[in-house]
């Protein structure tokens, strides 16, 4: 099963939404937030979801949840 991780500034940018939202519904803001760490899940179980961005490196990808678009990098170990 594959994992990821999200950077620090990912996290403080995830927060930042949530906070935003929560001040008026934290049921969605929560809602958001699981549907945001479920599509990252998936993309770590799902190398090739998401749209190809090699501009950025060549394993970005561009994955959509809601108004949130994030950028996925797949770091490999030897």
């Amino acid at each position: 099963m594959g994992r990821f991780t999200l950077t620090p500034r990912a996290e403080a940018d995830l927060y930042e939404i949530w906070a935003t939202i929560a001040a008026d519904n934290i049921p969605a803001a929560d809602r958001l937030y699981h549907r945001v760490l479920h599509k990252g899940q998936l993309a770590a179980e799902h190398p090739h979801m998401g749209s190809p961005r090699p501009e950025l490196s060549p394993t970005a990808r561009i994955l959509v949840e809601g108004a949130i678009l994030s950028s996925m990098n797949r770091n490999t170990m030897a």
